[in-house]
């Protein structure tokens, strides 16, 4: 599955419930059409977090977003790094959930170094964020240099034997979808591609 998929993001609103007057989450979440509901639920068995939830009249959406329940995607990421631009939003991610997981945001320094590492991702941050945070100090977005990620053969398998690879593109098979993997049983291309994204591997 291509990356554009799956995001990293830093939720902000605001809320009575904080000292500091707001709340701040970090969540990862897969979006897809409702004819493959069926991956975002191996995915959710994988992880053994998350929920599932429909987005309009074609699209369900994986979530993960409690401190708790983004502790295993952290891990899971921290193992199998992403092989693209999405590793630099991990990053950034990673030191959002360090300061919540540590409580530390909810002072304001701890809040102002959510909000700057909010700024780097790609998304940025809208001009309410902005105008509220104007003192905040902003830090460059950083580079991942891939060349020194170890590649888990599973980044490439996806899953193993049984199920041979398969390849967006082909002709169509008795699963559903679309893949290149000839004849014989074998999942939707866009399982692999999922599995491929996330580098899922058997436990």
């Amino acid at each position: 599955m291509r990356t554009k998929y799956g995001c990293f993001t830093i939720f902000t609103s605001k809320s009575n419930n904080y000292r500091s007057g707001w709340e701040v989450k970090v969540s990862y979440q897969i979006n897809l059409h409702k004819k493959d509901l069926f991956l975002l639920e191996q995915i959710q068995n994988y992880f053994g977090v998350g929920s599932i939830s429909k987005q309009g009249e074609s699209t369900y959406q994986y979530r993960v977003q409690s401190i708790k329940d983004m502790v295993s995607i952290i891990k899971h990421f921290d193992n199998y790094p992403l092989l693209s631009e999405k590793q630099i939003d991990y990053e950034l991610i990673k030191k959002a959930f360090n300061i919540i997981y540590n409580k530390e945001h909810l002072t304001q320094n701890g809040l102002n170094k959510v909000i700057a590492l909010k700024a780097c991702l790609k998304r940025g941050i809208p001009s309410n964020i902005s105008l509220a945070f104007s003192d905040v100090i902003l830090i460059d977005r950083p580079r991942v240099n891939n060349m020194d990620v170890k590649i888990d053969p599973y980044w490439f398998a996806g899953f193993p034997p049984p199920w041979p690879p398969v390849a967006t593109g082909g002709p169509p098979h008795r699963w559903g979808g679309r893949g290149g993997g000839g004849r014989g049983p074998g999942p939707p291309g866009g399982l692999v591609f999922t599995l491929k994204f996330l580098n899922l591997r058997p436990k």
